[in-house]
């Protein structure tokens, strides 16, 4: 079960900062890559505190698992709404920026 974990929780970073370096372009692959990991560690200071304001309002843990799913669906939203995948068209994408 651990090995299991470990690959599913893990084996995702690689390719998600190669694809966020490739999306930023060359001249901005470093700072792209900075900003998506201060996002990241910002979500993981924020969500438990929030998660733990629900909870304590409303002793509920289907409460607070109810709100920890609104920011996957919220993400859905926001992709749905802006992003194309014209904009993450692979080698021709990153050209783009050169």
């Amino acid at each position: 079960m651990a090995e299991m974990l470990g690959f599913f929780g893990f084996s995702w970073g690689p390719i998600l900062s190669t694809l966020i370096a490739e999306v930023g372009g060359p001249h901005t692959a470093g700072t792209a890559t900075g900003v998506t990991n201060a996002v990241q560690q910002m979500g993981g200071v924020v969500v438990p505190i929030v998660i733990g304001a629900v909870f304590a309002r409303t002793n509920s843990f289907s409460s607070a698992f109810i709100v920890m799913a609104l920011g996957p669906l919220l993400a859905l939203v926001v992709m749905a709404l802006f992003c194309r995948d014209a904009d993450y068209a692979g080698s021709e994408g990153a050209s783009r920026h050169a």
